[in-house]
């Protein structure tokens, strides 16, 4: 598919902004790509450099967690990915670019943003942006999607759970300024976390928490083996959620999603 050029990325004004960010730079862009996570990887063994940015107009097999197909629209929407060497554990990464796109939409559009245990972005508690960290133990890909442009309310099933800017009244706002809000605040975190270890660590799980819109309420968490049912009491330090089942007991959660 092509896109055409009143739908393509201002790379140069990206790069502008930037380029002194040691998350964003330097950036990788193609115009169609099947799955920036996987082009990410590929350039990753080609030997690119930690922090580079992989990023496209259309993703035409964007994957979500635990195989989903990630539903892009050419020219509309923001889909890229990350190459880093983070020395902290990928779930803190999961938190980073949450909080990072949460409070990018606050700042930038005034949207007030949850997030949605594991690792999604919700408005009016719909799903505006999706999440997916895949490492080797060495390199990580941080693949980060946000529904910018289009619309889902004319679609009786998508409507229901997700969201674009454009629906919430925000459709104003650009890819490109949205992208390095996303990248200056992830930037910050990613920085703090690699410096900071244990300390940044706290930082950035109790703002996470805060901004969690899972916990305090009964909630049903899908897997491949079934679901559980329970009352979001909390969070532990690897991210894993509690719930308090009917019996009373605990159950720790590391994985799942949240229906």
């Amino acid at each position: 598919m092509n896109v055409s050029d009143a739908g393509r990325l201002d790379i140069d004004a990206i790069e502008r902004d930037v380029a002194a960010l040691t998350v964003g730079s330097p950036i990788h862009y193609v115009p169609v790509t099947g799955s920036t996570n996987a082009l990410a990887r590929e350039l990753a063994l080609a030997g690119a450099t930690p922090g580079t940015l992989v990023i496209t107009d259309y993703q035409s097999a964007g994957r979500g967690r635990q195989g989903r197909i990630w539903d892009a629209k050419p020219g509309q929407d923001l889909t890229f990915s990350l190459i880093l060497r983070p020395l902290f554990s990928p779930h803190l990464l999961t938190m980073a670019c949450a909080v990072a796109v949460a409070d990018a939409l606050a700042g930038s559009a005034g949207i007030a943003a949850r997030i949605k245990w594991p690792n999604d972005v919700l408005v009016d508690g719909k799903k505006l942006c999706g999440i997916l960290i895949e490492t080797d133990g060495v390199t990580t890909i941080a693949g980060i999607g946000i529904n910018v442009g289009g619309t889902f309310t004319g679609d009786p099933e998508l409507g229901q759970r997700a969201a674009s800017l454009a629906d919430v009244g925000a459709g104003a706002l650009s890819r490109e300024r949205l992208l390095v809000e996303v990248l200056r605040r992830l930037a910050a975190i990613y920085d703090d976390l690699q410096s900071s270890g244990a300390a940044a660590a706290t930082r950035l799980m109790r703002q996470w928490t805060a901004e969690l819109e899972t916990l305090g309420r009964v909630v049903t968490v899908h897997q491949h083996d079934g679901e559980i049912t329970g009352y979001a009491e909390a969070v532990e330090s690897d991210g894993a959620l509690v719930l308090r089942l009917d019996d009373g007991t605990r159950a720790v959660v590391r994985w799942g999603d949240v229906l």
